[in-house]
Formats: C-alpha cells, sequence, structure tokens
C-alpha cells in the first residue's frame, strides 16, 4: 500500500516497539527487534498519486499558510509498505499488522491517506469485478469463460490468495481452450 502525506519527511512512531531478547539463564542480549515506524519521504510519488494528493481537500488545508505560486508537489511525501517489507525483511503478518495499524490510526485522514492507484475498465476482466465478493470470482468467471483473464489481472493487481487459488483450481479442473489459429 501507498501512503501519501501532504507534511514533507512525516512520522508516524510507535507502530511497534523495540523488543529485546535476553538470554534466561545469563541476562545477554541474544537479539533486538527493532521498532517499526513509518516514515515518509518526499519526492517518488507517483503522478496518480500526486494527482489524488493535490485533489485532497485536507491537504490543501495543511497547505493553507504557504505564499501563492509554491508547487506543492515538493510537500508531498510518501511510505511505501511493500517497499519498507522489502527493506525491513517484514514477514506477511507484520507487514499486514503496519498497514491495519496505519489504515486505523488517528492520524489517517488528516496527516495521510491511502493512495489507491487507478485501474483501468479496459484492464478488468468483466466491468463490475472489483464490485465482486471475492468468494463469487471464480463463479463468475467460469460462467463468462474468463478464468484465465480473471486470473491474469488478479495475479497483477489484487493478488488475494484466496481468489488466485481458486482461479488456479477452476483452470485445472476445466482448462480454457487455447485460442485458434486462423491460417491466413
Amino acid at each position: 500500500m501507498l501512503f501519501i502525506s501532504p507534511h514533507p519527511l512525516y512520522q508516524l512512531l510507535g507502530i511497534t516497539d523495540e523488543i529485546v531478547e535476553y538470554h534466561p539463564t545469563n541476562g545477554r542480549v541474544i537479539k533486538t527487534i527493532p521498532p517499526i515506524n513509518a516514515e515518509f519521504f518526499h519526492g517518488g510519488a507517483p503522478q496518480w498519486a500526486v494527482e489524488q494528493a493535490l485533489a485532497a481537500p485536507k491537504f490543501k488545508s495543511a497547505w493553507g499558510g504557504l505564499p501563492d505560486g509554491v508547487d506543492y508537489r515538493a510537500y508531498i511525501s510518501t511510505f511505501d509498505t511493500d517497499l519498507a517489507a522489502a527493506q525491513w525483511r517484514w514477514d506477511e503478518d507484520t507487514k499486514t499488522y503496519v498497514e491495519d495499524f496505519m489504515l486505523n490510526h488517528s492520524d489517517y485522514g488528516e496527516r495521510y491517506i491511502l493512495a489507491v492507484a487507478p485501474v483501468e475498465i479496459s484492464d478488468l476482466p468483466w466491468p463490475t469485478y472489483d464490485k465482486t465478493h471475492h468468494f463469487q470470482i471464480s463463479i463468475l468467471a467460469k460462467e463468462l469463460g474468463l478464468v484465465q483473464k480473471a486470473l491474469d489481472y488478479e495475479r497483477n493487481h489484487k493478488a488475494r490468495p484466496f481468489v488466485v487459488e481458486k482461479l488456479e483450481e477452476e483452470l485445472t479442473a476445466n482448462p480454457e481452450p487455447a485460442e485458434e489459429l486462423i491460417p491466413a
């Protein structure tokens, strides 16, 4: 997930505290697990995220005291949980915990928001795909003959393990016919 803030170098501290593990008999430090903080950095926001930030009313109010003509893009900072997870070697549970913490924190909506990448309608396996309940996707994909397209989309955009698994099972059980080549 990509979070954006109107405040350059915004920090959300104390997502987790530092954990120190001691040897049970001699009391020496065995290992230290550093605390998790969300440290936003300016620059590097994709254009679609910049557009969302510039359109957000809370962001505009945060920039209220700046002089006219200031390029607000310089103030937009980002925190990407995917990059942080790779950098700090978080497991999936830790990444999910951080994302849930950030989405439920009192600063969410005030000091930062979630930037959502736009999805082109033409990429969707069917027009209401994103509104379809995840339990129904493999069933509808089978009925519409779009199992492979749904699987490709799911892998590239949402990557929900349950949906991918069900689509793979459906494709294995009922392989879609290969496109017929028509001689020229």
